[in-house]
């Protein structure tokens, strides 16, 4: 047995008996660590959600821009139809303000 599986095993059985995956002590109710790990994962999250917004950011508009190429609404994605939405970048459903739960 490999050292990761032996890994997943402790943190799954730790898991179940309700104690924080990674030090074995009592876990917050609902979730997988203990109060100090769980403040620990949010430092990390936050420092790497601003760490990595340029790259975010470039991604975000390299899927806008390749909607627009392919003649869809960049909000929503579907493909306009342009004699109810005219030369208008946006659908009609997202220039009336209506937008979908479910991007295509």
């Amino acid at each position: 047995m490999t050292k990761l599986e032996k890994q997943t095993i402790q943190r799954k059985t730790r898991r179940d008996k309700g104690l924080c995956i990674y030090c074995g002590k009592e876990a917050i109710k609902g979730k997988s660590y203990c109060v100090t790990h769980w403040l620990q994962n949010i430092k990390s999250a936050k420092k790497s959600h601003f760490e990595n917004r340029q790259k975010r950011l470039l991604y975000y508009k390299k899927n806008r821009l390749k909607k627009m190429a392919e003649g869809r609404c960049p909000k929503c994605g579907v493909t306009k139809n342009h004699e109810a939405d005219g030369d208008s970048l946006y659908c009609s459903n997202c220039q009336a303000g209506i937008h979908k739960h479910y991007y295509s």
